[in-house]
């Protein structure tokens, strides 16, 4: 068995609708205050993993094909498609999450507040014209809870 010895940390990322690519989502590094890139890890990284997921459809992530959500195949155009295939979309992240955690967390790379146990809350936005984010709220093996928001169309 092996004990995570220290947390495990990414860089922190920052979602927005493209101001000029209807539907597309820019990802952008985030600063610290000093300049240089800024980390997350624990609950935060939990929560933007889920993030990176939502915007990631599966087969064009690079290392993984499998990673992302099938769903973006579905939706066509963003704006019209019904809450449901959001919720779905959510659904199928907290389940591959769930199986996927499994096999890192016994490598020792996810600590308890880095593991998923469920996603209490999920809700989706549409008071934005063109933007539709979606809302979590993760609950981690700890007991922490961490709240998420990803725009998904523009």
């Amino acid at each position: 068995m092996s004990l995570l010895l220290s947390p495990t940390a990414d860089l922190q990322l920052s979602y927005s609708v493209s101001p000029t690519s209807p539907g597309a989502v820019l990802v952008d590094l985030v600063l610290s205050p000093a300049g240089d890139a800024a980390l997350v890890a624990g609950s935060a990284r939990l929560a933007q993993d889920l993030q990176r997921f939502l915007v990631t459809p599966a087969g064009s992530h690079f290392a993984d094909p499998s990673y992302g959500t099938s769903l973006w195949a579905q939706i066509g155009r963003p704006a019209e498609a019904s809450d449901e295939t959001y919720l779905s979309m959510v659904e199928e992240a907290e389940s591959a999450f769930l199986h996927g955690q499994t096999v890192a967390a016994a490598a020792g790379y996810l600590a308890l507040d880095s593991q998923l146990e469920a996603i209490t809350d999920t809700r989706i936005d549409r008071s934005q014209p063109g933007i539709i984010g979606v809302g979590f709220v993760a609950r981690t093996r700890a007991g922490e809870t961490v709240a998420g928001s990803t725009p998904l169309a523009g």
